[in-house]
């Protein structure tokens, strides 16, 4: 499925199942919700996304369908949000009224200039791990300049964290500041700040029963790129169930020698509360209980929410208290 924007084709949908006949319903995949899949999947040449408005009549409004009356049991699976952060900066640009309407073609304009520029600096910074640049907004700053807010994309589907504000700061001012480089955009380096980001419980801990191997120690290896996917993949799951709307992603840091020890980071929305430490170890519990993961965890290990200032005293209680249910678990 296609749809015209300018003189641009943009593909929107690709075809789950259908008929030949035009007079019968086809469905389709909206290619946006697999946006972070697809850039996941592609490393080089990567698909361009934009958001589009149709303009045009909604058919379905005048459409007459006859169907037979059934009974179905659905089940709507908890959906989670992308890691996105949002920057602000200063453009020595001068702004026009025309700049506050989205829809005006000298935004469209400014707004893909800077995209194409963020595009380029961040996914050459980070990969797959980065998705697209979003334009929020564009305001009046002074007479000969004006700021804007862009928003940062991340892959919450890969095994890498969200870089932290100081480096995403950093990476664009390098780039819009090497005299060497191709962007052109005219940016304030000295006005680049993070003015919104996900908010991390870091460094929560478990212990497998597996032997540990050495490769795991390189976060470079296959073998640590394989565990972590692996564990990723199977315990996210309970984690969106338990903290949706707000549950990002979970990571890997790293692996050390303890049977094998898991340093992991849980990454949740900007806006968010996050959850607490027995809340998180709880979610961890019930997914060592469940008897769907393929390895077996038999310990938990202290962890703290990092942008929580106070200091949870009850640690020892909840360590304890967990893994003497773990022993009993693996009785």
């Amino acid at each position: 499925m296609v749809s015209k924007q300018d003189s641009v084709w943009i593909q929107s949908g690709v075809v789950s199942f259908g008929f030949q006949s035009c007079d019968e319903p086809a469905v389709f995949t909206r290619v946006s919700r697999y946006e972070s899949w697809i850039n996941s999947q592609i490393s080089t040449n990567q698909p361009g996304f934009v958001q589009f408005t149709s303009s045009g009549a909604d058919a379905d409004n005048s459409c007459s369908c006859f169907t037979t009356t059934t009974t179905a049991t659905t089940t709507t699976q908890p959906t989670r949000p992308a890691p996105t952060v949002v920057l602000q900066f200063v453009l020595t640009i001068v702004y026009t009224e025309a700049l506050s309407n989205p829809q005006s073609q000298e935004f469209q304009q400014q707004a893909a200039q800077v995209v194409a520029v963020c595009d380029a600096v961040y996914r050459t910074q980070y990969g797959t791990l980065f998705v697209r640049t979003i334009v929020v907004a564009f305001w009046q700053s002074s007479r000969n300049r004006m700021e804007m807010a862009i928003e940062l994309v991340f892959n919450e589907y890969s095994i890498e964290s969200v870089p932290d504000r100081m480096d995403i700061v950093n990476t664009l001012k390098e780039a819009v500041s090497d005299p060497a480089s191709n962007y052109t955009l005219p940016v304030d380096v000295d006005s680049i700040r993070v003015i919104s980001a996900p908010r991390t419980a870091s460094n929560f801990q478990f212990a497998t029963s597996e032997t540990f191997n050495m490769a795991l120690s390189n976060s470079s290896s296959n073998a640590f790129k394989d565990r972590a996917s692996l564990i990723k993949r199977q315990l996210e799951p309970f984690f969106i169930e338990d903290f949706t709307p707000h549950f990002i992603s979970l990571n890997v840091k790293s692996f050390r020698q303890g049977s094998i020890v898991h340093e992991t980071d849980l990454t949740f929305t900007a806006n968010g509360i996050l959850p607490s430490s027995t809340a998180i170890y709880n979610t961890l519990l019930r997914a060592a209980e469940s008897g769907e993961l393929s390895f077996t965890i038999t310990a938990l290990l202290p962890g703290v929410v990092s942008s929580v200032a106070s200091v949870f005293s009850s640690w020892s209680l909840v360590v304890i208290s967990l893994l003497v249910q773990l022993q009993w678990l693996t009785q």
